[in-house]
């Protein structure tokens, strides 16, 4: 089997494992915050945290992985992934295991400190992590369905959330909280052994990935770098920001609202946000259309839309069933992912791919963290004699869609203007390459929809194909 399929393999069991711990405590929201019927009855041994609380522990995990996605996107460009993906290996770990250690505290403030600390922990090594494997897809599948390539992973980690929501909000009444945490830390594991595996291959490949203009190698500094990335880049990354930060937001918070809005049951109201995730065998199939048929501009808008109208319309028909508007904005995040991830090579010099893939990951884990914690802060507003305000929380959240929607329709103006980086089909692309389709090969040809290097480093294409298997 070809190398690049080895990669997608492990960073997709990555991406399955890290979205299921991700989205754990969502599933236990009323298990955290001590409102589930077990945790009344004194069946199970709940926490009590408030909803800033609960909305925290849950962001937390983003703004870590913010803070790793900058840096790993410097580190990898001048000293190699190797490390840097046993170092995730070894934080996901121990975050993992604060996290599931923190529920066995009788003191709510005490549970929440190791929690939030546990969260952390596990960012740092999964902002890292989803770094170096973006850089990674984008140097083996360049001109061979990268869009793909992309989805691939990102269908992997929506049904890691799928399942979390399925199965933990399945069997929670059965097994209590404490056992549900041991099972996301299980999980975890082999999402860090996928890393390590990962790094293996690396170290297999490292003539090739150590020294391969795609990963950034060139000579110009950090600021020279930034100063390539121009204005679409930087829509690029407020799309990023305001469409994860909606999306995140509204299932971190989606089972309480749907349970508390509609009177479903706790498993029911965790399957029913789940749909968010259910629909994830969509992104091949959108990122196949994707590579074939170009346009990315016209998905981008077309995704931010769907976003939207589901969040207006849980706002407008409250009587309404909500899981036919749950799979709008389902049908819009899963659709989203794969476009933009798979652009932002096209869109940037090859030397900047790297620092260009850490920003983007960057502001999308602040966009998360920083919208999460303001959702958490707008639901923490009741008071004894009100009810949580879910109006306010929906216009929060509908107001940001909106803005993405806007920031979209400069892409396409940008787009438009700017050479029609994003317009190319698969086939046009190809016309533009005068190489061979060998991967991993990168080649700085200024051709249709590629953005032409400006650091001036002169780009060398070997003419030798990398090893077609580990053995």
């Amino acid at each position: 089997m070809d190398t690049r399929w080895w990669v997608l393999i492990f960073c997709a069991v990555n991406g399955f494992c890290t979205d299921f711990f991700f989205e754990e405590p969502s599933v236990l929201v009323q298990r955290l915050i001590g409102t589930a019927e077990a945790c009344v009855d004194g069946t199970d041994a709940c926490l009590s945290l408030n909803l800033l609380q609960f909305n925290l522990i849950y962001s937390a995990n983003s703004w870590s992985s913010a803070v790793a996605a900058i840096f790993a996107g410097l580190l990898i460009d001048r000293h190699g992934s190797e490390v840097s993906l046993c170092a995730s290996a070894a934080l996901v770990f121990i975050g993992s295991l604060m996290f599931a250690l923190g529920a066995y505290s009788s003191d709510s403030s005490t549970a929440f400190a190791v929690m939030l600390v546990g969260s952390l922990i596990t960012g740092l090594g999964s902002g890292a992590a989803v770094v170096i494997m973006h850089r990674l897809k984008a140097f083996w599948f360049l001109y061979r369905e990268l869009a793909l390539a992309f989805s691939v992973h990102i269908l992997m980690g929506r049904l890691g959330s799928a399942v979390c929501f399925v199965l933990l909000g399945s069997i929670v009444r059965q097994i209590g909280l404490r056992s549900c945490l041991w099972l996301g830390f299980v999980v975890i594991l082999f999402s860090a052994g996928s890393l390590v595996a990962l790094a293996f291959i690396d170290q297999r490949e490292a003539t090739l990935l150590s020294s391969s203009p795609t990963l950034g190698s060139g000579k110009a500094g950090v600021v020279q770098r930034i100063k390539q990335l121009d204005g679409m880049f930087w829509c690029f990354v407020a799309t990023i920001f305001f469409f994860y930060g909606t999306t995140n937001s509204f299932i971190a918070n989606g089972p309480n609202f749907i349970a508390t809005q509609y009177g479903f049951s706790e498993a029911a109201a965790s399957i029913i946000t789940g749909i968010v995730y259910d629909i994830a065998l969509l992104a091949p199939l959108s990122g196949w259309l994707t590579d074939r048929y170009g346009n990315r501009q016209h998905w981008l808008i077309g995704t931010s839309i769907l976003l939207f109208i589901g969040l207006l319309l849980l706002y407008l028909a409250p009587t309404a069933p909500p899981g036919i508007f749950i799979l709008l904005i389902g049908m819009g995040y899963t659709c989203y992912a794969p476009t933009i991830w798979s652009s932002i090579p096209l869109i940037v010099p090859p030397d900047a791919v790297g620092l260009a893939m850490g920003l983007g990951k960057f502001f999308h884990f602040i966009g998360a963290g920083s919208l999460i914690a303001g959702a958490g802060g707008i639901l923490n507003m009741q008071t004894a004699t009100s009810a949580v305000p879910w109006d306010s929380f929906l216009i929060y959240l509908i107001c940001i869609a909106a803005t993405c929607c806007l920031v979209c329709m400069v892409v396409i103006y940008l787009n438009r203007t700017g050479g029609r980086l994003l317009t190319p089909s698969q086939k046009e692309r190809d016309q533009g390459n005068v190489l061979s389709e060998y991967t991993p090969l990168r080649v700085d040809y200024g051709g249709a929809g590629q953005r032409p290097s400006k650091s001036g480093d002169e780009l060398t294409v070997s003419a030798a194909r990398p090893r077609d298997d580990l053995s």
